[in-house]
């Protein structure tokens, strides 16, 4: 796979994570509003938590193999991301422990809708950091672009 295809691939597994926040952030809600949606809840997290680590391992592999040819940050940027998703298992793991745990839905929602805003804000950083065009290119790179 080229970059610009691996790019567009996370990228779609992107939006389908923020399409099942949307939906779980309406259940939370539905929760938090005194309705039972605790079963809903629970489902649907759990098939957030197999699609997130589906999404992980996918894009560790695909970067894997990219970041040592992006340029002199690939090792870092690969070791934050990493870093960054063992933390994002570790919270999506305990918040579903914490919910199916939970006998009442509003205490069960109030556990979770803060997890969402980190997991948005965590996909909006690799987008910024090494899924944008300007990183993850096509165009090949001189070795040596300053002469230097």
């Amino acid at each position: 796979m080229n970059p610009s295809d691996i790019r567009a691939e996370l990228l779609r597994q992107h939006d389908d994570l923020r399409a099942r926040i949307r939906i779980l952030r309406a259940v939370t809600e539905r929760c938090l509003a005194g309705e039972n949606a605790h079963d809903e809840l629970r489902r649907l997290l759990t098939g957030l938590t197999d699609a997130v680590r589906a999404h992980n391992a996918r894009e560790e592999l695909l970067m894997s193999k990219v970041f040592p040819e992006l340029d002199a940050w690939g090792p870092v940027r690969r070791e934050v991301m990493n870093e960054e998703h063992i933390l994002e298992h570790e919270k999506l793991v305990g918040a579903l422990v914490d919910t199916y745990a939970e006998t009442e839905g509003r205490a069960a929602a109030r556990g979770v809708v803060g997890l969402f805003d980190e997991m948005l804000g965590h996909m909006e950083r690799e987008e910024k950091v090494f899924l944008t065009p300007e990183v993850l290119t096509d165009e090949e790179v001189p070795p040596d672009a300053f002469g230097g």
